[in-house]
C-alpha cells in the first residue's frame, strides 16, 4: 500500500470479490455500469478506493454481504498414497 493509505482501504473491485459477490473483472464491469454506490453516490470508476470500516457500499441498492468465514481442513494422507481427481 502507498504511504498514508489505511489498512482498511481497498479498491472497490477487490472488496466486491472478497465478499463473494463477483470476480474482480465482473466487479469492474458492475462499477462501469454504475450499479454501485458509495455513501449514497454512484461510482463508475473501477479504481475507486473505499474505507471498508467507514464507507457504506451498496450494489443495486442492496448492502454487500459480510466477508465469508473461511474454513480450512487438514487431511492426513499416508506416505505412498496418491490423491487425484482423474486416473
Amino acid at each position: 500500500m502507498s504511504e498514508g493509505a489505511k489498512m482498511s482501504e481497498l479498491r472497490l473491485s477487490k472488496l466486491i470479490a472478497q465478499r463473494g459477490v463477483a470476480s474482480r473483472r465482473e466487479a469492474e464491469q458492475m462499477i462501469r455500469e454504475g450499479r454501485l454506490t458509495v455513501n449514497g453516490e454512484t461510482v463508475s470508476h473501477p479504481g475507486t478506493v473505499v474505507d471498508v470500516e467507514a464507507d457504506h457500499v451498496r450494489l443495486d441498492g442492496n448492502k454487500l454481504p459480510e466477508r465469508p468465514h473461511l474454513v480450512y481442513y487438514l487431511l492426513y494422507k499416508p506416505r505412498g498414497y496418491i490423491t487425484t481427481r482423474n486416473d
